[in-house]
């Protein structure tokens, strides 16, 4: 069957783009095809120099119609862009996944729902510890392999729905855990009955969770205070998590902070 007119011609001008890509601009179709919308101080610090770059970049895809974007309205002031993948870019990423090539409008409607969405705040949040790590290791031996939401939960065969499962790997080191994002809309009890949800993995490893204040950190360990689990469980707060592989996770009934790499290190 003739593809119509219009649909070849779209795809000829995709296969043009392809000429104007780098592999940073392919890593970055890649991040946003698993991660939704990152914003450019994000994308800045995961795979640019400086933030200047990142923007005149980030214009340059944008014009191609790789990325499309939006801002949040605030009170004053401005707010970044918000970036997601554009026509062009999720036909791209599509043609390396092998999965179907979008419509026009669902590129459209699928932005329209991630910007109303409740739940851009909780995704923001956890791509933003995605990306301090994605920059540690552009300046260290860091091996990240990161897992979304939904493929952290394949692994967990859906009986837990963790925020992400990560490795990371040195050069002596593996370390593996699943990470849980707080953005304080949740009470402890909720967190607590998710941790128990963890006991019945046949591969325990450990739970990081970034809680949104050292107020709310605080609480959080006085709440499972008289609780134990067979896997590590540490907490660290938004405003730390800027230096991840600093000493910033605190053990549940620990004494003192330890790093990432210490947590369940595999040697």
């Amino acid at each position: 069957m003739n593809r119509p007119r219009h649909t070849l011609i779209r795809r000829a001008a995709i296969l043009d783009v392809l000429n104007h890509l780098t592999d940073r601009d392919r890593d970055l179709i890649d991040a946003l095809g698993a991660h939704q919308v990152l914003t450019t101080h994000q994308i800045a610090r995961a795979w640019f120099t400086s933030p200047e770059r990142a923007r005149a970049r980030l214009a340059v895809l944008h014009h191609l119609d790789v990325l499309t974007r939006f801002r949040q309205p605030l009170p004053s002031g401005s707010a970044p862009f918000h970036y997601l993948l554009g026509y062009n870019g999720a036909c791209l990423h599509a043609a390396a996944t092998g999965t179907p090539w979008p419509r026009p409008a669902t590129i459209a409607e699928r932005a329209a729902r991630i910007a109303g969405s409740p739940k851009l705040a909780h995704t923001l949040g956890v791509n933003d510890f995605l990306t301090h790590l994605l920059a540690h290791t552009r300046t260290h031996d860091w091996h990240l392999a990161w897992h979304n939401e939904t493929q952290a939960a394949e692994r967990t065969g859906g009986m837990v729905k963790p925020d992400a499962h990560a490795t990371i790997t040195t050069t002596d080191t593996r370390v593996e855990f699943y990470y849980e994002h707080d953005t304080g809309s949740e009470d402890h009890n909720r967190l607590a009955a998710k941790l128990e949800r963890y006991r019945h993995l046949i591969e325990p490893m450990p739970v990081l969770i970034e809680l949104s204040s050292s107020v709310r950190e605080a609480n959080l360990h006085k709440a499972l205070s008289t609780r134990t689990y067979p896997f590590t469980v540490a907490t660290t707060h938004t405003g730390l998590s800027d230096r991840p592989a600093g000493s910033i996770w605190t053990p549940l009934h620990g004494t003192g902070s330890t790093s990432i790499l210490d947590l369940g290190a595999r040697r």
